[in-house]
């Protein structure tokens, strides 16, 4: 009988949050065809999850010799969060998937901008986490708390919509939430 397989994800997204371009990898004991694979799988799976661009991955790591693995060869993050702030009334089919926040003036989005700027670079995101580190101020960086933000990004979208998109290489639980 065939063994288990065991899917391994670059990382982890929270319940309700959605994950597009998440890579994932599994090992398989002989080569398959990706496209039927990807068409089989997708018949099983439940309609909120879909696999895409299912290929082999046939490189190995210059570094080890050790074959491609998701977690480990992920080279970024992208978390983009949707939110409506004005007068107008939220798009009743856009609900679950946008943030309202009623705002009659509308939100300074170049402000917004110049603000999350900061968050860029290499910083001790403890006091951003769940569990903050403990450390006192001034007291250095934590060793595990230190992430870098490569970019924080502000779009206006029109109409009261806007997004915010971080693009790092990993993040603290619940840390750009």
């Amino acid at each position: 009988p065939p063994s288990p397989l065991r899917a391994i994800a670059a990382g982890r997204t929270d319940a309700g949050v959605h994950a597009r371009g998440q890579a994932v990898h599994f090992d398989l004991d002989e080569p398959v065809d990706a496209e039927l694979l990807e068409l089989t799988l997708n018949r099983m799976l439940p309609r909120e999850v879909r696999l895409s661009d299912l290929e082999p991955a046939l490189e190995t790591c210059p570094d080890t010799g050790k074959p491609w693995h998701a977690m480990y060869w992920a080279t970024g993050k992208r978390y983009v969060y949707r939110f409506h702030s004005g007068s107008r009334p939220l798009d009743p089919l856009r609900r679950l998937y946008v943030h309202a926040a009623p705002c009659m003036r509308g939100l300074d989005l170049s402000a917004m901008s110049e603000a999350a700027a900061l968050f860029a670079g290499e910083h001790d995101f403890g006091a951003l986490a769940p569990h903050a580190a403990g450390r006192p101020p001034g007291q250095g960086k934590a060793p595990g708390t230190v992430r870098r933000v490569h970019s924080v990004r502000l779009h206006g979208e029109g109409g009261g919509y806007a997004r915010v998109q971080f693009v790092l290489k990993g993040a603290l639980y619940k840390m750009v939430r």
